[in-house]
């Protein structure tokens, strides 16, 4: 049952965080900053040590897909807030998120290195001078 209790208590702090960071993401989209939270780079303040700890247990691309962000960084701070910018990187066409080392496939298309990694592996892309 202790595991449990943890499990339940992590779960539900993550939920807390994923609201204030929803929330703050509506406000951005209905002020058009943003079109989706996958346009989104998150700058996550808190002060809450149980929020920093269960965050600091996820790797960022962890937090990134299931949060639904293009980046996210955590900072300790004095107060629990978020900063939403809309990320300048550039568009991956296959995952919809938003990266600064997305890889130019021609003049239109561009992939995130995950992405790229993936269709490259299955033989499903080259470049031109490949």
């Amino acid at each position: 049952h202790k595991y449990e209790d943890m499990l339940s208590k992590e779960y539900n702090l993550f939920t807390e965080i994923k609201d204030i960071i929803n929330k703050a993401l509506e406000e951005k989209k209905n002020s058009e900053e943003v079109k989706s939270s996958q346009e989104a780079s998150v700058i996550f303040y808190t002060e809450n040590d149980e929020y920093l700890n269960l965050l600091n247990k996820f790797s960022n691309e962890l937090l990134k897909s299931s949060l639904l962000l293009s980046s996210i960084q955590i900072v300790k701070s004095d107060e629990t807030k978020v900063e939403i910018i809309h990320h300048h990187g550039k568009y991956c066409h296959r995952c919809r998120n938003y990266d600064d080392n997305a890889v130019k496939v021609d003049e239109e298309t561009y992939l995130c290195p995950r992405c790229w990694e993936v269709l490259k592996k299955n033989g499903k892309i080259r470049l031109s001078n490949e």
